[in-house]
């Protein structure tokens, strides 16, 4: 089979770009009406002081349509049961909110108080600094989880905000030892430190008695290695297609939650389906980035698809060893 130039590709992806239409919608009547009873009962909940029982309220009702006022009540359950650091991003993300003129004097209080509550529980928060050091040099990062969530190496050595309690710290890199630690961090307190020192692994282990001839190195085995069977190289159009598949893919995901942001702010601005004159940047924003990953997913299964084709269906069967067309350079 002859290889494809990669100029076959364009054809391909211009046809995918015409074809593609947007998939995105806005939240259902039934959404927003269940969204409202959830609200209700996240309410009457939080009257009754079962703050876990109006978290899950509030934390479905703003899945389903996340208003000022949805939000506000998922921040003020979520600062009641610990989860400190999701009640001051969902309060940063309320205050900075940007209401159309208009708007339902609810949400515009909601706003309001976000702002003032936001203030009062910054200092709450504490916050944990993560060190990790090797007892001898290396090359290659550690990889870190707090609470088993993986932690960058970016936020290594600074204060890191979190929740209250207690916590679990670990740390692994290649060539030593895995090390763990928990940590229990108060409410308030910034300046709680934990620290992993990781020490070398051993690469050998003692022969049983401690006799006996040593054992030969892999490397230096007699009988000469099998040669590789003739005939099973990769297509290059494999790699073509799964790379095109995959920046199709990752295109459509950006721009997906770029849409689903845009669309939450229209769901804010507009009532009953109206929208303010001064949405109509936002609502252009929302449809174009709708547009562009629909795009985005249609070329990566495009292009997975063909990728798949051809790596099932192999490289040159012929045994001379010798590709065609993009073969002997990919």
């Amino acid at each position: 089979m002859r290889a494809l130039s990669p100029v076959f590709w364009v054809p391909l992806v211009s046809a995918a770009l015409l074809t593609a239409a947007p998939a995105w919608a806005a939240p259902s009547d039934a959404d927003k009406a269940q969204a409202r009873e959830l609200t209700t009962q996240g309410l009457d909940l939080l009257s009754k002081q079962d703050f876990q029982g109006a978290f899950q309220a509030f934390s479905k009702a703003s899945k389903l349509y996340p208003a000022p006022t949805v939000e506000l009540g998922l921040a003020r359950a979520a600062g009641r049961t610990g989860r400190l650091v999701l009640a001051q991003e969902v309060y940063q993300r309320l205050s900075r909110e940007q209401l159309p003129p208009g708007s339902p004097p609810a949400f515009v209080d909601a706003v309001k108080a976000a702002s003032k509550e936001l203030a009062e529980l910054a200092p709450r928060v504490p916050a944990l600094t993560v060190n990790v050091l090797k007892a001898t040099p290396g090359t290659k990062e550690p990889r870190v989880t707090v609470d088993g969530e993986p932690l960058s190496a970016a936020a290594l050595g600074s204060p890191r905000p979190i929740d209250p309690g207690k916590h679990k710290v670990h740390a692994e890199a290649e060539g030593f030892q895995p090390a763990e630690a928990e940590v229990t961090v108060l409410e308030g307190k910034r300046d709680a430190t934990v620290t992993l020192t990781l020490q070398p692994s051993t690469s050998t282990t003692p022969a049983a008695g401690g006799a006996g001839p040593a054992q030969p190195p892999p490397q230096a085995q007699t009988s000469p290695p099998e040669p590789p069977p003739s005939g099973s190289k990769v297509h290059p159009g494999a790699y073509v297609g799964l790379g095109v598949g995959a920046v199709g893919v990752l295109v459509g995901a950006v721009f997906g939650l770029k849409a689903m942001s845009k669309k939450s702010d229209l769901d804010s601005a507009c009532t009953d389906g109206k929208c303010p004159k001064s949405a109509e940047g936002t609502h252009d924003s929302f449809k174009s980035a709708a547009t562009l990953s629909s795009i985005g997913f249609a070329v990566g299964v495009v292009g997975l698809g063909a990728g798949t084709y051809f790596l099932v269906s192999g490289g040159n069967k012929s045994g001379s060893g010798r590709g065609v067309g993009l073969g002997g350079t990919f």
